[in-house]
């Protein structure tokens, strides 16, 4: 195989600690598995290399990539490819106990959070209780505006917890309220302008937070990394099991993941190598910050390679990249050079003319946002009929998910006219998740619930959703029987609802409880000795979705189309889970055909989006283009306020977003803008136009 000496000295690095800064298009996926293969090859395990990627999907064809180079068959190569997500969540089921939980936990979204806090907080204030039959802890004084001051602590609180020194404890720490509130305020005391009344009101409802949360055996999505943290420090097999560490992605990192790679490393000798571009660090709304990796070298007392070879795009592309990302000034200096030749007449980088000349486009600036849709999906029109380019060779991209809704409506629109709706294909495959739909959440909360029958908190929200007829004050009883009984669970809940006003052994409201229950009873347990792909069926029947599917579906029930056509894309989402429950199920080791946690996990952790297809014109936003390339790259949208976005405080990660979209090209990348939003108020281009250096700019 042949490599530039760039690439040798990353492939060749053995031990110690690097950061490869590998610009866009510079081979590093090629890098990372030649390198694999060396190690295995002069002698190191193969289970004890780790390779971290930002996605699921990304490990498995990076382990397939090093399988087929080492000639052995995926299944058998031991490896380690994996997400920081999900190897967290692995060393937390498997280590559990450690930090008190005998169940297992659920894991919760960020959503429930706000759900609980507001719970909390309207606790606080109503009840002023005390805790642990002590007598009131704090001093409080209320003010007339309860719900103005309700906002205030729910707000407070919730930066409260975003901070990183105040995550709630990942652990059953076995703190009564009080003590927990304690060791809390002292946290708030040490860095904070709170006066000392709503130090103490903050602490006291995060107490009541975590409480709720450990009486659950509930743990949430963000403690997951925290509580591998520690189960790693207190000390398990995770932490002598690699010698080598290999993080794709490091642009992309956040502390808590940096954290995380250090207790995995703990004081042995572990090589480390963070591959990553610094100008492709587009994640802040996520936590992502380009500061980890440009502090790599001094963190781990590493050194720095570069890849400064771009194997993807033409030079034309390659030097407006480059002219567009120099304007940032925290990045690494280097500067990308192209490996292809041109296919472009031009001068000094500059494009004069386009190699599909065949097919005449008239260049002018859209005067409307959606006569800019027009006007590319007649271009992608031109380049498919007569220029015959394929419809997976090109790609749509702009800065946000609605942007793309309406392009997609105005190109549907369009091709109505045009007669040839089936001969285009748009794949939108990437802006809508079938695990986002309502019918696809109630199923995974009911399994949940199945798996965790102490989750009161993801019971109730399940019957409420899922049952007719159980409504608030069913649910409000239910937490009631819970707090009285701490070590029943969900069918015992439901079946001592008998003792609540209204729900007495004879009354009709409770024979529907008692149905519930049993059913809920039943399903529980069968999960011994089902496989994960009949856990998934028994799940939607408990939760009645496809019941509700089914009514949606009939205009002679409904009368209304509006709901037909919701109940069609409810069905359509579950049959697309059902079929990736199947592929997930198809690659389980035999041993964990029945681990129905996997299923919910690998949901909870792995899967954002619908898989895209290969055949149809790419709709897609910057952020999910990530890694991704085409022949043909089209940037719409491209105005102030929209990108760089009204949002953006950082406009360096604004830059680097627009870089990344233009990066994905390989042959023609082409930018488009308006002058008129639809409200017909006037819209300025996008600030990044003047640095693109470009003389004739096609809409």
């Amino acid at each position: 195989m042949n490599f530039t000496n760039e690439q040798s000295a990353v492939i060749d690095f053995e031990k110690g600690c690097v950061v490869v800064i590998a610009g866009a298009g510079s081979g590093k996926t090629r890098c990372l598995v030649e390198r694999t293969a060396r190690l295995v090859d002069v002698g190191y395990t193969p289970s004890g290399i780790l390779l971290f990627t930002f996605t699921r999907k990304a490990a498995d064809e990076i382990k397939e990539r090093i399988a087929h180079r080492l000639e052995q068959d995926p299944a058998d190569l031991s490896v380690c490819t994996s997400t920081i997500h999900s190897l967290a969540l692995r060393i937390f089921r498997e280590n559990k106990d450690l930090l008190g939980y005998d169940t297992n936990p659920t894991i919760w979204d960020p959503m429930r959070r706000g759900k609980l806090l507001k719970s909390a907080v309207k606790a606080f204030l109503e009840i002023k209780r005390s805790f642990d039959g002590e007598a009131d802890c704090y001093k409080f004084v209320l003010s007339e505006d309860i719900p103005e001051l309700e906002k205030e602590l729910f707000e407070q609180a919730k930066i409260a917890i975003d901070r990183d020194e105040y995550k709630p404890y990942p652990e059953k720490i076995g703190l009564t309220a009080i003590a927990y509130y304690n060791k809390v305020l002292e946290l708030e005391r040490r860095d904070s302008n709170m006066d000392q009344d709503s130090a103490v009101a903050i602490a006291t409802i995060l107490a009541e937070y975590k409480k709720t949360k450990d009486f659950c055996s509930a743990i949430e999505f963000d403690d997951m990394i925290p509580a591998a943290i520690q189960i790693l420090n207190i000390g398990c097999s995770y932490n002598y099991l690699f010698e080598h560490i290999m993080i794709d992605e490091y642009q992309d990192v956040n502390q808590v993941n940096v954290d995380f790679v250090k207790a995995l490393r703990g004081d042995q000798t572990i090589s480390v190598m963070a591959v990553g571009d610094d100008d492709q660090s587009i994640y802040g709304f996520r936590g992502g910050n380009v500061k980890h990796i440009l502090d790599f070298p001094g963190v781990f007392e590493g050194t720095s390679l570069f890849l400064t070879k771009n194997f993807r795009s033409t030079p034309e592309i390659v030097t407006i990249a480059n002219r567009v990302i120099a304007n940032n000034t925290t990045r690494y200096p280097k500067v990308m050079t192209a490996f292809r030749e041109s296919p472009y007449e031009h001068s000094d980088g500059i494009i004069t003319h386009t190699p599909y000349s065949s097919y005449d486009f008239q260049e002018r600036f859209c005067s409307t946002q959606f006569q800019q849709y027009e006007d590319v999906y007649w271009y992608i029109r031109g380049l498919i009929k007569f220029v015959e380019c394929k419809p997976g060779d090109i790609a749509v991209l702009a800065r946000n998910n609605m942007n793309l809704r309406m392009a997609n409506s105005v190109f549907k629109r369009c091709a109505i006219r045009d007669g040839l709706s089936e001969d285009i294909p748009f794949d939108v495959s990437s802006i809508r998740s079938p695990f986002q739909r309502a019918a696809i959440k109630r199923i995974i909360s009911t399994a949940n619930m199945l798996l965790n029958p102490k989750d009161i908190v993801t019971a109730r929200e399940t019957l409420m959703a899922n049952e007719s007829g159980f409504g608030g004050k069913t649910a409000e009883y239910l937490s009631v029987a819970a707090q009285n009984d701490p070590d029943g669970s969900i069918v015992k809940w439901l079946l001592d609802l008998s003792s609540f006003p209204r729900h007495g052994e004879n009354t009709k409201k409770y024979q529907s409880i008692k149905l519930i229950s049993e059913k809920i009873k039943q399903a529980i347990d069968s999960l011994e000795t089902i496989s994960i792909y009949k856990f998934w069926e028994i799940a939607v029947v408990v939760s009645n979705s496809q019941k509700l599917v089914d009514y949606k579906k009939d205009t002679r029930l409904q009368g209304s189309r509006r709901t037909t056509i919701d109940g069609d894309a409810d069905q359509e989402a579950m049959d697309e889970v059902l079929e990736i429950i199947r592929d997930f199920a198809r690659k389980l080791p035999e041993e964990d055909a029945c681990n129905h946690q996997l299923l919910l996990d690998h949901i909870a952790t792995e899967i954002t989006s619908a898989e895209s297809r290969d055949d149809g014109v790419q709709l897609m936003t910057i952020h999910g283009s990530k890694g991704k390339e085409w022949p043909i790259v089209f940037l719409i949208d491209l105005v102030e306020k929209t990108l760089p976005s009204s949002r953006g405080d950082d406009i360096e990660e604004e830059r680097r977003l627009f870089y990344v979209g233009i990066t994905r090209a390989k042959d023609e990348v082409h930018f488009s803008y308006y002058e008129q939003d639809p409200d017909y108020e006037a819209v300025e281009a996008s600030s990044f136009w003047n640095e693109l250096g470009i003389q004739n700019r096609n809409a």
